[in-house]
């Protein structure tokens, strides 16, 4: 029974290039480079696979290096811009890095043009460097006055 499961060697040649010439009859002109030179469909295979897998590495790495870059220009609306910045995250996403949305948020609140900056005196940590000075000055009326 065994032997009868068994391909004898011109039957696996035989289909090994039908392998061949499936996977490539299915690439395109840019693929075919990648698999000239192998000798069987599962060499094809695996420099396709690793093609693709560096492929998806440079496409990873290209998307985050833009959303780290992403600024809203001045004149650009803000729901366009929202919009761009949505499609980035869809990007990475789609290949395998979902952006967690505490992530999204700071990539917003940090790329907005100065028209929705806020400004220093609302930023907690600063409001005391801001009304020092009144304080200060306050202060001084006051001793001056008693």
């Amino acid at each position: 029974e065994i032997a009868a499961c068994r391909l004898t060697i011109d039957e696996w040649m035989e289909s090994d290039l039908d392998a061949q010439a499936f996977i490539v009859k299915y690439l395109g002109a840019s693929e075919q480079i990648h698999v000239r030179n192998c000798d069987f469909a599962y060499q094809m295979w695996d420099s396709l696979k690793s093609y693709y897998m560096l492929q998806g590495e440079i496409e990873i790495s290209n998307a985050q290096a833009q959303l780290s870059a992403i600024m809203q220009s001045e004149s650009e609306d803000i729901s366009v811009y929202v919009r761009r910045l949505q499609e980035l995250h869809g990007v990475l996403e789609s290949l395998g890095q979902p952006v967690p949305a505490t992530k999204q948020a700071t990539n917003l609140i940090n790329s907005l043009n100065s028209r929705y900056r806020p400004m220093p005196s609302h930023h907690p940590d600063l409001v005391p460097l801001c009304t020092e000075p009144l304080q200060r000055s306050a202060n001084f009326e006051h001793v001056a006055a008693g």
